[in-house]
């Protein structure tokens, strides 16, 4: 699923247009990365999603698990059927093409 929203470059800042107003596009790369970063009550507005990667990352969590996480904190907010592959985890977790590295 698209997400259009305000979209940032790579440093994570505003990416503006040569009239001034903010750039709209598909922002779907970037709310992966926020939602399993993110904490569960990071996001005010919706409490209950975020994942929390770095939690785990020291843990026994398998590949499985951390997926099947994922999966469902992904399908709580916008997207409906995302693919993750987290086979090499701790050091990187792939959503929907997009390539996360943790370490």
């Amino acid at each position: 699923m698209e997400v259009n929203d305000i979209l940032l470059d790579s440093d994570q800042e505003l990416v503006a247009t040569t009239a001034g107003d903010f750039r709209l596009g598909d922002a779907s790369n970037n709310l992966i990365k926020y939602i399993i970063v993110s904490h569960i009550g990071n996001w005010k507005e919706f409490p209950l999603v975020g994942v929390g990667v770095d939690n785990y990352l020291n843990s026994n969590i398998t590949a499985d698990e951390i997926e099947t996480e994922i999966k469902s904190a992904l399908q709580a907010d916008v997207f409906r059927n995302p693919v993750v592959d987290a086979s090499n985890f701790p050091s990187v977790i792939d959503v929907n093409k997009v390539s996360l590295k943790l370490q």
